[in-house]
């Protein structure tokens, strides 16, 4: 099955904010649908931190559990403030 979304050219992917495109044009990734966009494309730092957290804990709901991972984050997210928050909580839009 192919999707006709109206574009001529096909992404083969790209390092950072970079999408390069099977026709050679490189294109800024401004698309801002998945929250992970910002992280760009082919960052082997993101590919590793990733692949590590997966072989521990691929997924768990932060409403039931908690992980090393998702504390680590909370406590960054609160230092970060400089004492205007005191708690996180991480949720997932759903989508």
């Amino acid at each position: 099955m192919t999707m006709d979304y109206g574009v001529d050219a096909m992404d083969v992917g790209g390092p950072g904010s970079r999408l390069f495109l099977d026709d050679g044009r490189a294109i800024l990734d401004a698309s801002g649908r998945a929250a992970v966009s910002c992280l760009g494309h082919g960052d082997e730092r993101v590919v590793d931190a990733v692949a590590r957290q997966m072989r521990q804990v691929a997924y768990c709901s932060s409403f039931s559990y908690t992980t090393p991972a998702l504390e680590q984050l909370c406590e960054l997210l609160v230092a970060s403030t400089g004492g205007r928050l005191s708690r996180a909580c991480i949720v997932s839009s759903g989508g």
